[in-house]
């Protein structure tokens, strides 16, 4: 058809506390995957706004993040009991 792309509007995020990725029904996470991670963790912090991911205790995103290294650099969350 043609046209002009459509751009895709991020939503606005406001109130009190952290916005929490939850990633805990996810059954792979490639390299792509965790650099969206990463990429969208860093808008938000320079937008002030803290993220956390809430991830599936011993998930394959858990071990992913884990062998980055992101696991120690991200607030993670693997349980409701708080983070890690």
């Amino acid at each position: 058809m043609g046209g002009r792309p459509t751009r895709t509007r991020h939503p606005t995020l406001t109130g009190p506390g952290p916005a929490t990725l939850d990633l805990h029904g996810l059954t792979y996470l490639s390299s792509a995957g965790t650099g969206l991670v990463l990429q969208a963790v860093q808008h938000a912090t320079a937008h002030g706004i803290r993220v956390v991911l809430q991830l599936a205790p011993r998930s394959l995103a858990a071990r992913i993040l884990a062998l980055t290294g992101l696991d120690t650099t991200l607030p993670v969350i693997t349980d409701v009991a708080g983070p890690d």
